[in-house]
């Protein structure tokens, strides 16, 4: 992995800017068990995409071994999580090399981690990093959510293009979870490898991952629904694995809860926690209309927000709070 120097700048007190030269946004942060911040960067070296961890002190200033770029390859940062151990996991999609000049690239999920002191962990993987072909169909994997395990097993939840029947194929929730030596766990799901499909079209995305206290894997994300007032839009939907990658029967439907419906048109999961009961909370965006789908585009309310609890395992959606909702120049009330 190559190192590269950020310039850092304050724009005002408790602000910091980091300068890389190029478009460099920072997709997710962690805090180390000192304070140290890690972020996942996307950031670009000679005109390719790159993965990068950045790392700043408790006070703003750029911590040892500040930057390091993952692997060698074209790729991009999407998360990040600290081990009980004080390692960082950093993960994106990576794009491996063509094996044709004709050969679309495709995304495959990329794991990093590196030392408590951000220099890449040699003993991860090849070089502190891998990539894993999901759906093993040579085509788009891409992560989107990682949680590190007490025993320092590494999970990640995103979505795959997989074959469900003959020739079709969709976007389904896909879970992986790697050793602590950055190889797949052959003890989970298949071979390391927990697709499910959630929804009846093809676009299901996980966009969250928890572990629960018994062990229990929780993915979060949205899947199209197949309701009678929807054009096939997004829902809220849920997976829960045993730590053994099955399904939980005893959640939802067979283990999956969802897809659910706020309003008559999208809505994206995009964050999972436990409460203090060990209750399941998911919060993400709703897009609430007072009119038919066909004039939704015209009539909707955008900036919705919604936040529900998963109380009982079979029961998908106890409470509902709508926290707020603004119409753009539609003549509809705030």
């Amino acid at each position: 992995m190559d190192t590269i120097e950020p310039r850092l700048s304050s724009a005002s007190p408790g602000v910091v800017i980091i300068a890389f030269g190029a478009p460099a946004p920072a997709n997710s942060l962690a805090f180390q068990q000192d304070g140290t911040i890690a972020l996942a960067v996307s950031g670009r070296i000679a005109g390719s995409g790159r993965a990068l961890l950045l790392r700043l002190a408790a006070d703003g200033r750029l911590a040892d071994h500040p930057a390091t770029v993952v692997g060698d390859i074209t790729s991009t940062a999407s998360n990040v999580a600290v081990a009980p151990d004080n390692r960082i996991v950093l993960i994106g999609s990576g794009y491996a090399p063509r094996a044709a000049a004709n050969e679309q690239s495709r995304a495959d999920f990329m794991v990093a981690r590196f030392l408590p002191d951000g220099r890449p962990d040699r003993g991860f993987a090849r070089e502190g990093w891998t990539l894993t072909d999901v759906g093993e169909l040579k085509d788009h994997d891409e992560p989107y959510a990682v949680a590190v395990q007490p025993d320092g097993k590494i999970v990640v939840t995103g979505s795959s293009n997989v074959r469900y029947w003959l020739i079709m194929r969709a976007y389904s929730f896909a879970t992986v979870r790697y050793d602590r030596d950055g190889s797949l766990d052959k003890s989970f799901g298949d071979r390391g490898r927990a697709i499910t499909r959630m929804g009846v079209s093809r676009e299901d995305r996980a966009n969250t991952i928890l572990i629960q206290p018994d062990g229990k894997i929780v993915a979060g994300g949205s899947a199209d629904s197949n309701r009678a007032d929807r054009n096939a839009a997004a829902d809220f939907a849920l997976a829960r694995y045993l730590p053994d990658g099955r399904l939980d029967a005893s959640f939802g439907d067979s283990g999956r809860a969802g897809p659910t419906g706020l309003g008559v048109l999208s809505n994206i999961l995009s964050t999972t926690a436990l409460d203090t009961s060990g209750r399941i909370v998911v919060g993400g965006k709703t897009t609430v209309s007072n009119g038919p789908p066909a004039q939704s585009e015209q009539r909707s309310c955008p900036a919705a927000r919604a936040v529900c609890r998963q109380r009982q395992p079979r029961s998908i959606v106890r409470k509902i709070r709508l926290c707020h909702a603004r119409s753009r120049a539609t003549g509809l009330g705030s």
